[in-house]
């Protein structure tokens, strides 16, 4: 069974936010990236990004969409 700490894995805001909890513990963006991405593989036997740039991209996307909700809500 796949701990629910884990499953958050499987959606962006999840994998985002496991990606600042470990980024304090890192020395570069990237690694902190490929830190969470074998942890998502472990659990799901595949990648939810194909690499770090991909990552970059819907990060930035995700917070965008964030703040246009924030100015709307």
């Amino acid at each position: 069974m796949i701990e629910p700490y884990f499953l958050k894995l499987l959606n962006v805001s999840g994998f985002v936010e496991r990606f600042h909890d470990v980024l304090q513990n890192c020395e570069t963006h990237e690694q902190a990236y490929d830190l969470v991405e074998k942890q998502h593989i472990e659990h799901f036997n595949k990648r939810k990004y194909t690499d770090y740039e991909s990552f970059k991209s819907a990060k930035s996307h995700y917070f965008r969409r964030k703040r246009k909700q924030k100015q709307n809500g």
